[in-house]
């Protein structure tokens, strides 16, 4: 089934685009890129460059399989994508001022995203000499503190008494210093810019340069490395701030509005038949179901059959850099058939009692010395003991921060989604679990121990051992239908009896009531469009976008 597309709900996605990878084939740039395609009134102006960067952004997207969309289509929905936003930015310029920690913001992204632009080049000069891939050489000093550090939910509003509260949080305001701007915006960059290892970084900057040079060919500007860097920087930058506008301007919206009962639960309802009606197609109804819960289940409100997925988290203490080196080495050798499957799990297992992990602090920060896998496993299992399943949950959760590394379930709003055995499966393809087979195994060891007890919060009995290393899993949940009163008022409570998932303290309230603000949110934004435009000559210069049009194909 294609998804629906509603242009304005994906506004927020950036523009910012690298112009040395955007080729116009034969298209003289300056005669050409500068053209108007389309005006609304005497403020806004889309260029065949904007346009053309935009399709970019978005053909992949709107052309997959998923939305459908044809090359012609992509690029209608492109232009009015640019005058939609342009609109909002407009709007929101109005009133929205930024702070000086906002724009240190926006200066600190544009940095990072011309600093992923050169890694890119990096890796293309590595794979030029042979060297290491980015995440072999990745240093210490380049990984985030911030990245183990958990981000709790924060509602919007609450539910008291079954009156909907907006929950009043005062926004600290600390004096923050300019930055970037002060020193000179290549200055500042470069300071920022921690490279990874000279000689690549120098080669990679230079082709950098070079390609922004070669884009600016046929315009009339100066070739001093320095200006075009500069040029680059206030590029991206200006981009950046318009989508800092624009996402400032649905958080004004959504701090200084509710949305009511009625269409939170209206809200509900319109989720739950959707997804109803896709999972009751015949013939490919089940199969929608099982893909959306395996791909992404934050759009799953109904269950066609209960109990035939379940949900598990999990902490990874993965094997070193050495040790993965060694195993994939064993993997090769039993690949060749050098050694046997029994050869290669013996030499893991052996490996594996070595894997030990340092422990973090609620900072992010390593402390103390490494503990050995068994050591965490134990001690976990010692402070779940006898605990509630929500105390397990919280337990289990803030030691994920500790010690797990699989970034896939830091800050996860959901937890990982596993399939009973499906009994129809061929040749040992497994249709209902995404994970590795000895994770998957022991996840259904723990749901069938769910079924025959009734109680989540078991842990894996041991430590699993997959190539990744060792394992900890914790039963969390099934996949089961939430019970909701038809009544308004009776739904939001009953709404607010279920979380999403069993760390977080985010219910299916605050989750449906944050899809229903942004659809109020939208409707406002479609009305101040059309106010926006009401009485403004909207032209679209024909002879311009079919020459692009064209273009593509």
């Amino acid at each position: 089934m294609k998804k629906r597309i509603a242009v304005v709900l994906m506004f927020l996605i950036s523009l910012t685009c690298l112009l040395t990878g955007c080729q116009l084939v034969t298209l003289d740039q300056e005669k050409y890129l500068n053209q108007t395609v389309a005006k609304v009134g005497n403020e806004i102006e889309i260029s065949l460059e904007d346009l053309y960067l935009a399709y970019q952004n978005y053909s992949s997207t709107l052309t997959s399989d998923d939305y459908g969309l044809s090359n012609e289509e992509a690029l209608e929905y492109s232009l009015d994508y640019l005058i939609q936003r342009e609109i909002i930015y407009l709007k929101a310029k109005e009133t929205i001022t930024f702070t000086q920690k906002e724009k240190n913001e926006i200066l600190e992204s544009t940095y990072a995203y011309i600093v992923s632009e050169i890694n890119n080049y990096e890796e293309e000069v590595r794979n030029e000499l042979g060297t290491l891939s980015p995440e072999d050489y990745t240093s210490d000093s380049s990984t985030s503190e911030t990245s183990y550090v958990e981000a709790k939910y924060e509602p919007q509003v609450n539910l008291v008494d079954g009156v909907i509260v907006r929950n009043e949080k005062k926004d600290e305001a600390p004096v923050v210093p300019a930055y970037g701007y002060s020193a000179g915006l290549v200055k500042g960059f470069k300071a920022y810019w921690n490279k990874s290892e000279e000689g690549v970084s120098d080669t990679a900057y230079k082709r950098f340069i070079a390609a922004l040079k070669e884009y600016e060919e046929n315009k009339d500007l100066s070739k001093k490395d320095d200006e075009i860097l500069e040029r680059e920087i206030k590029r991206v930058y200006e981009l950046q701030e318009k989508d800092f506008y624009i996402k400032k301007h649905q958080d004004e919206y959504e701090k200084s509005h509710l949305a009511t009962g009625e269409e939170v639960y209206a809200k509900y309802v319109e989720l739950y038949e959707a997804s109803k009606a896709r999972y009751q197609i015949d013939e490919i109804g089940f199969d929608n179901y099982v893909n959306d819960m395996l791909e992404d289940r934050s759009n799953v409100f109904y269950h066609p059959e209960e109990g035939k997925f379940f949900y598990v988290s999990h902490i990874l203490l993965q094997f070193n850099d050495d040790q993965t080196k060694l195993i994939e080495e064993r993997k090769t050798l039993l690949e060749q058939g050098a050694i046997t499957q029994a050869d290669f799990d013996a030499y893991k297992a052996e490996l594996a009692k070595e894997i030990s992990v340092k422990r973090r602090d609620e900072n992010g920060s390593e402390v103390g010395g490494a503990v050995l896998a068994q050591d965490i496993y134990d001690e976990i299992a010692t402070s779940l003991a006898g605990q509630t399943f929500e105390e397990k949950s919280r337990i289990f959760n803030s030691y994920i921060y500790q010690f797990n590394s699989d970034p896939g379930i830091l800050n996860n709003e959901y937890d990982y989604v596993i399939g009973v055995k499906n009994e129809e499966d061929k040749k040992g393809e497994e249709t209902r679990s995404k994970m590795v087979a000895e994770f998957t195994e022991d996840s259904r060891k723990l749901y069938d121990e769910y079924l025959a007890t009734g109680e989540f919060g078991a842990l894996s009995s041991q430590l699993v051992l997959t190539d990744y290393g060792y394992h900890i899993i914790f039963l969390t949940g099934a996949a089961e239908n939430l019970i909701v009163s038809q009544n308004v008022l009776e739904a939001m409570s009953d709404l607010n009896n279920y979380t999403v998932s069993a760390h977080t303290t985010q219910t299916y309230f605050h989750n449906v009531y944050d899809k229903a603000i942004t659809s109020k949110y939208n409707d406002y934004v479609l009305a101040m469009i059309a106010n926006y435009k009401a009485g403004k000559e909207c032209v679209t210069y024909t002879k311009v976008y079919n020459l692009l049009k064209d273009r593509l194909g």
